[in-house]
Parts: structure tokens; sequence; C-alpha cells
């Protein structure tokens, strides 16, 4: 069974009766509201907020149909936007956690698959030793297309500590950790992205990585719960944009510079287009490049998987901290400290209180109700932190952490040096480890 989280100290909004708001409660309103609005482009495919809330009743009825407890944890393979997110929202409704994987993880990590209760997925992405699998296939989504929606399923009562969502994150350790977020810390989320990006009805949200990228799934989200559209595409991401009239992205600023190096001349700026940034520093040549040539915001942001958004980063490189989220700098001593340097360290209601099945971790990196990412900073009033570094050895190559021990032992067995280390320095456009 999921290992539950604690109960944060501040709390997502919830509905009045003491249940859960789910992302289903919000596009069954969109689709009374606006049923003919478009929610999802799947490669092209139009769907409406009807045709959406009426798909994800027949996913109800068919997922109940795999007898599955509350609390039981369903990997999911990645392929498409609709079906995947259509699956997501059934077994949300049932109270069961979700996974999101790929190919690639499959690859990597079969034992930690074949470990979870249910794995839905195409053949050659699932693990032989997976005792309960559904195939993901033209079959079984027909017989799924044929049934009759179960909007009015009694299922589980969910309240804002149920366990809803698994991923892995290697994104402040360095190493894979599992983590579970309750309905209470996903709600924060979304809310977060959308403080953070302004999503309405009139929002075109175009994903650039599937569901397993947390920020995506949460961008999407919080698209979703305000009636915007999100589009998946195998398009080219320029072509797509103009096509579709997309007002956000996401991207790792890696990728946003290898975007930006192939614009052709026809390319014209579009009025309302904003760039989320995720997973590493948006420096001043980037930012600048990104405004006058592609979009007309950038949207950069601090944060950690263990605790969602922190503060959003200006022009000058100065945070400003996300309504709901508390951050601290301290000394040695864990006394806090303003306006000098320190450890920084969390408090928000979207923070998980540990990681799963790793109490070794979870007591470095979690102590008194406080998550410690490592990083330092200096917080230069109440509400606005400078982020100036790492307390570790812990490296980020244009988004992607690694942790540079294990490349410094095997580079010390196969050359004759008494000693190494491995750092970056600034690459393309300012981004650490990227040429």
């Amino acid at each position: 069974m999921p290992r539950r989280n604690a109960a944060p100290e501040t709390s997502a909004p919830v509905a009045g009766n003491g249940m859960q708001a789910l992302t289903l409660d919000c596009i069954a309103y969109h689709a009374g509201l606006h049923p003919a609005d478009i929610a999802i482009i799947d490669k092209g495919r139009k769907v409406t907020y009807a045709r959406f809330y009426q798909d994800i009743g027949k996913f109800i009825r068919a997922v109940h149909d795999f007898g599955l407890n509350p609390g039981s944890r369903v990997a999911i393979e990645w392929t498409t936007i609709y079906t995947h997110w259509l699956l997501v929202l059934a077994f949300e409704r049932h109270g069961i956690v979700t996974q999101t994987y790929t190919r690639e993880f499959a690859h990597n990590n079969p034992a930690r698959l074949a470990a979870m209760d249910l794995i839905i997925g195409t053949a050659g992405s699932i693990p032989a030793e997976a005792t309960n699998v559904r195939p993901l296939t033209k079959d079984w989504l027909d017989t799924v297309e044929a049934m009759v929606p179960d909007h009015d399923f009694r299922g589980p009562v969910l309240t804002p500590e149920t366990p809803l969502r698994l991923h892995y994150s290697s994104g402040t350790t360095g190493e894979q950790k599992a983590i579970i977020r309750t309905a209470r810390a996903q709600d924060f989320r979304f809310w977060l992205y959308q403080i953070k990006s302004g999503y309405s009805r009139n929002s075109r949200y175009l994903l650039t990585y599937g569901f397993s990228v947390q920020s995506i799934f949460g961008n999407a989200t919080a698209c979703i719960r305000m009636g915007g559209t999100c589009i998946f595409t195998d398009e080219n991401l320029i072509s797509a944009i103009d096509a579709y009239g997309v007002t956000h992205i996401s991207m790792l600023p890696g990728r946003l510079t290898q975007l930006l190096d192939r614009l052709p001349d026809s390319y014209t700026k579009p009025d309302s287009l904003a760039v989320l940034a995720f997973g590493a520093k948006v420096s001043p040549a980037l930012r600048e490049r990104t405004l006058r040539t592609f979009a007309s915001e950038l949207i950069d942001s601090y944060g950690t998987n263990e605790t969602a958004s922190i503060c959003t980063i200006g022009p000058d490189g100065t945070g400003m901290v996300l309504p709901g989220v508390t951050v601290e700098v301290v000394d040695d001593d864990d006394n806090p400290v303003t306006g000098r340097a320190g450890r920084v360290r969390i408090k928000s209601p979207g923070s998980i209180d540990g990681y799963d099945s790793d109490p070794e971790a979870t007591a470095k990196m979690f102590r008194d109700g406080w998550f410690y990412p490592g990083d330092l900073g200096i917080l230069t009033s109440h509400r606005t932190l400078q982020l100036i570094g790492r307390a570790d050895d812990l490296l980020n190559i244009g988004g992607l952490k690694v942790n540079p021990n294990s490349i410094e032992e095997s580079l010390r067995e196969t050359n004759a040096v008494d000693d190494l280390c491995i750092t970056t320095v600034d690459g393309v456009e300012g981004i650490p480890g990227t040429w």
C-alpha cells in the first residue's frame, strides 16, 4: 500500500463537503458551460470538453473492472495525451495512485515497474516479470469506447490526504527517488501553476514532453482546470505554435537555446506567447534573446519536485516567493538569517514529507517540517530570495541533475591520477554544462 503523507500546515482548496476537488470536477464544469470548447488537440484530433467528460465516464467504468482497491498503484505508459489522461483521471476517481512511465524508464527500471499493482502499456514496454498487465491495444480501447459513461460512480471519498500520484525524481539528490503526492499537495501545485502562468479559457498550452515530467503534467492540468486547451503534436514546435495559436510552452533552457538556433527567417514573434522555463537558470543573454526573437514573455522559476514551485525569478535574478510558500535561509546551526548567505529551506502545502521507502534520504533532506534542497541563497527580505549556488556537489547540466561522485570514481579507476573532480562552466547562452 502507498505510504501516506502527513498533513501540511496550510490546506489547498477543498470542496465544501470535505471531499477533495478533482480535475474531473473542473472538466464537468466547463463541459456544462461551454461544451463545444476544445479541451485537447491530440496530434491534430480536436476533443471538446463535452466529449472529454463523457469519455472519462467510460474509463471510470472500464478501470472499475480491474478490481483494484483504493491506494493501489498503476503504471501507465505515455503514448499520447488523450488516452493517457483519460486513464489517469479515471483511476484518480477510484482513489488509485498513477505513475506515468516511458519505454526508457521501463528499460532502465524493470524491477520498479514490475512491483506496481497494475501496468498498462504497449508491447515491448512491459517487464517480463510483471504479473498484472493490461495491454494497451486498439481492441481494448474500442471496447471502452462502446461502454456507457459512469458519472454516478460511488467510489471512495477522496480526502486531502488521499495519495494520487507517483513519480521519480533525481533533481535534488542526483539519485532517483520515489515521490508520492497527495490530493492536497497536487491541488496546491496546480494552483501555483495558475498563479505563475495566468491560465484562462483562452489559453493554449503546448506540451513539449509527456506527463512523466512533472512540470508538464502540472501546467497541462492547470490549463485544463481553467478551461483552456492542451496541445500534443508530432509537428515541428514552431509550426505548431503558429497553427494552434499557442499561448504557453514549457522549455528546459538547453532545449530553448536549440529551438532559438533553428528559428526560420520567416518566423514572426506572436503577440502573446509565454515561455515557462524550468530545470535550470535562465541567463540574462538567453532571456534577452528569447524576448527579442521568439516570445512575448519568459517566466523563469525556482522549484523542486519535492515542494513544487518556490519562487519566480526576475530579470535581475531575484526570486519572488510564491503565495503560500515559506522560505528561510539558515546558518550552520539552523538559525534563520537575513541579508547573508546560508542554506535554503522550504515549507509548502505542495510538499511531500519524505521519499517513498527511503528513510535515510528522507532524514537527510526533510527535518522538522522543512525540506532542505541543498541550495545556498540570501533572503534579502521576507519574500525575496537570491540563489547563489549549491551546498553540495550536485551538478545542473542544462536542467539535468547529475551527482558527480560515481563519474569521478570511474575516471579515477581508468586514469593514472591521484585525484580529480568534475564541475560545470557556463556554456551556450550562459547555461551550465552546455556547448
